[in-house]
């Protein structure tokens, strides 16, 4: 599925794709995806659109989205939020167009499907005002930035705007290790290579118990190494949140 996506421009028709398609359906091209090269499928996934993102981002971006929307489109969008957020939506619409998109909340009801076209539409324009230099997402939200080079950047697994070398990895995986993760690697190469000297006579009882010995050390190690995996990921998703609240603030 990646080859006909693996050329220049190609990462941007898909993710293009994935913006707009239903949930279920994204799901399933994400994991055919991630089957076929994960390192796409984790980058893909930090760079989707949604209506969450687009919220978090400051109040001029948020106004150059909403404003090239139909009011219609709007209203839907609007139909899904708490009052915080709507208010926030319609504050950012000119004065003259404000009170017929507060009387299609109050009045219309869109259906389920309407609500997701209007999203999609939202997604969009977001794409096409990034596309045209109008919002630029190195500014407002650095890991939607997407290089001219990402394509070539991906297959040679150079670094990614945005994103730290350790989201990139593969579960279970850590990125380079630092000289605590080090040391352990050390020990496990250690007792991988490790074999009893057969020159020179070993006690049956000392031999047992230092191999019981490495056995315990060997599930340290992997239990080490899996502790700092889950706390790198924790970590990203705290510097996230952390930039979400400092651009809502």
């Amino acid at each position: 599925m990646l080859d006909r996506y693996k050329k220049t421009g190609g990462f941007v028709q898909l993710i293009t794709l994935l913006d707009t398609c239903g949930a279920q359906k994204r799901d399933k091209f994400l994991e055919i995806i991630r089957q076929e090269d994960s390192r796409w499928a984790r980058v893909l996934e930090a760079k989707l659109i949604d209506l969450n993102r687009v919220l978090s981002w400051n109040d001029s971006a948020l106004a150059e989205v909403i404003g090239v929307l139909q009011e219609i489109n709007v209203a839907a969008i609007c139909s899904t939020l708490d009052d915080t957020q709507r208010a926030r939506i319609i504050a950012t619409i000119p004065h003259q167009n404000r009170r017929k998109v507060e009387d299609l909340i109050e009045n219309a009801r869109p259906t389920p499907g309407e609500v997701t076209t209007s999203i999609n539409k939202l997604v969009e324009a977001v794409r096409k005002l990034a596309a045209d230099g109008v919002l630029r997402f190195d500014k407002i939200d650095p890991r939607l930035h997407i290089e001219s080079d990402i394509e070539e950047r991906l297959a040679q697994g150079r670094a990614i705007a945005g994103i730290d070398d350790h989201e990139l990895m593969p579960v279970g995986v850590s990125a380079a290790p630092n000289a605590s993760e080090e040391a352990h690697l050390a020990v496990v190469r250690s007792l991988d290579t490790f074999k009893p000297s057969s020159t020179s006579p070993v006690d049956t009882s000392d031999h047992k118990a230092m191999v019981q010995e490495l056995e315990k050390l060997r599930k340290r190690v992997t239990e080490l190494e899996r502790a700092n995996v889950t706390l790198k990921n924790e970590l990203a998703i705290a510097k996230t949140k952390l930039e979400q609240i400092r651009r809502i603030a």
